[in-house]
């Protein structure tokens, strides 16, 4: 389905978002996470949380959608024994889903986050980087600090720690000849990002990606950009995906301007609660 998640996604919030709650068996969060089958034990559907934050993610096999309103009652239920309120994040193309959370009394709230994507058929640039500059992979444990380093600077953010970015590399779509770095001639990492590919749907996506603070808006985002989708056509894939947060998220123009198009747009709706404590 268009609007399930992706198996890069799974593996992101299983051993990155969320990778120290599952390790540390953390009650609260466990419980969020339910799976639906039908009789005959097929997966149809999933429940679960992707921030911890009182957010709702529903995943619903396409020829299951009636089942999307029993799992709101579950889910709404057991949020209410720890919050007032519930919200989940829906692409503005899901007319269907929309309409469910007006009846079920939701909200329409902020814009959560933006998907685009780039067609791998489409020509790319040649981007000459910097003289010393280069464009490798994370090749072993002397690179791991470094990569730690500048992943936090770009998202000013200490989240991703060694202990994190281990438990990250653990994931069954990791791949370290796809986890790229840019170089500087004094061995410094200035930007990085993951490829995730999907061989089976012919299709990948980049997450993260991010540029050291002190060398943004010199190319070198934009460079890294245009090897990944040279790498990935190399591969015969058929479309790469980038997600961002919504404006004023300093990657969006980027993203825009090496051609990234077809941007969906995915908003948070809210609902009050019957607090149950």
């Amino acid at each position: 389905s268009l609007f399930n998640w992706s198996s890069a996604r799974w593996d992101i919030v299983r051993y990155r978002v969320q990778a120290k709650n599952f390790v540390s068996g953390e009650k609260n969060f466990i419980r969020k996470h339910h799976l639906w089958e039908t009789e005959e034990g097929k997966l149809i559907g999933a429940t679960l949380t992707e921030n911890n934050d009182h957010d709702l993610v529903i995943i619903v096999h396409p020829d299951f959608e009636e089942l999307e309103d029993r799992m709101f009652d579950w889910a709404e239920i057991l949020e209410s024994h720890s919050s007032k309120n519930i919200k989940t994040c829906v692409y503005a193309q899901n007319e269907k889903r929309q309409e469910l959370l007006k009846k079920r009394g939701y909200k329409k709230q902020s814009e959560a986050e933006y998907m685009r994507s780039f067609d791998l058929s489409k020509n790319t640039e040649d981007i000459e980087l910097p003289k010393g500059f280069t464009i490798r992979n994370v090749h072993s444990h002397n690179d791991f600090e470094n990569r730690v380093n500048v992943h936090q600077n770009a998202f000013e953010s200490k989240s991703l720690d060694l202990e994190a970015y281990k438990l990250l590399r653990q994931a069954p779509g990791y791949q370290i000849e796809n986890d790229l770095v840019i170089v500087s001639p004094d061995g410094q990492f200035l930007c990085f990002c993951v490829v995730w590919v999907d061989d089976t749907n012919n299709i990948a996506e980049i997450e993260p990606f991010g540029t050291h603070s002190e060398f943004r808006n010199i190319g070198l985002g934009k460079a890294l950009l245009n090897n990944v989708l040279k790498r990935l056509k190399a591969r015969k894939l058929d479309r790469v995906y980038i997600g961002s947060n919504p404006e004023p998220a300093i990657g969006n123009r980027l993203y825009e301007s090496v051609g990234f198009s077809d941007r969906r747009i995915a908003y948070w709706w809210g609902k009050d609660l019957q607090w149950n404590k």
